[in-house]
């Protein structure tokens, strides 16, 4: 089924005081939006990364998704591996949440922070699209599960480490980004505005100077 297009929204981190969270709506889609990771959001990871559709593409982890620290061939040691990324960037929400906050309501600095985003379908709006919700739903994806994710972080291609590429004026620094998106999705434009929604809003309010993307060569195919 299509995705209609509704008015542009705003491409700008915003918060979310319900959830102490920041967020990005999709331009034009605004029952769409990018937020950090939840607790909860491993299994959906899970699923994600070993749909074969999407892992076949992936070059920075395995497929199927096994972790590489633990030894097994199904879901299960993958969740193992879900939880740990999990972790490892559930640690600096609480300082990076704060920054965001106090940026935001303040006009502080912005952070210069890597952030793993995930895609959600979170109907807030009189014109919300029930049809695309019931459709979710039937999928056995109910509304704000994970319907994909995005990365964005300090390039390795430049030899410096992450703290040495952050050390940097935001203008010289060159980050990588990266994203996955469930198939049921795919092919409706989603991804495009996945997109312009993280380098408009994170990468643009972060003011970082060069942004690249890996693609293997099938992708071009």
């Amino acid at each position: 089924m299509a995705v209609p297009a509704h008015p542009p929204a705003r491409c700008q981190v915003e918060w979310d005081d319900a959830r102490a969270e920041p967020y990005i709506l999709l331009p034009g889609q605004p029952d769409f939006r990018l937020t950090p990771l939840r607790p909860g959001d491993e299994d959906g990871g899970v699923r994600l990364c070993n749909d074969p559709l999407v892992g076949r593409w992936a070059y920075r982890r395995p497929f199927p998704y096994v972790s590489a620290w633990w030894e097994g061939t199904d879901d299960r040691y993958a969740r193992k591996d879900a939880e740990w990324w999990f972790d490892l960037q559930s640690k600096q929400y609480p300082t990076l949440f704060a920054q965001v906050r106090e940026a935001l309501h303040h006009g502080g600095p912005a952070p210069v922070h890597n952030l793993h985003f995930v895609l959600r379908h979170v109907p807030a709006h009189a014109d919300a699209d029930e049809e695309l919700a019931a459709y979710l739903a039937e999928q056995g994806i109910p509304a704000g599960d994970q319907l994909g994710s995005m990365h964005l972080w300090p390039s390795e291609f430049e030899g410096l480490t992450d703290d040495e590429m952050r050390a940097l004026p935001p203008r010289e620094q060159v980050w990588e980004i990266g994203y996955d998106m469930l198939p049921l999705l795919q092919g409706r434009g989603l991804g495009r505005r996945m997109i312009q929604a993280a380098m408009k809003g994170w990468i643009g309010w972060l003011g970082i100077g060069t942004v690249i993307a890996v693609r293997v060569q099938a992708q071009l195919m």
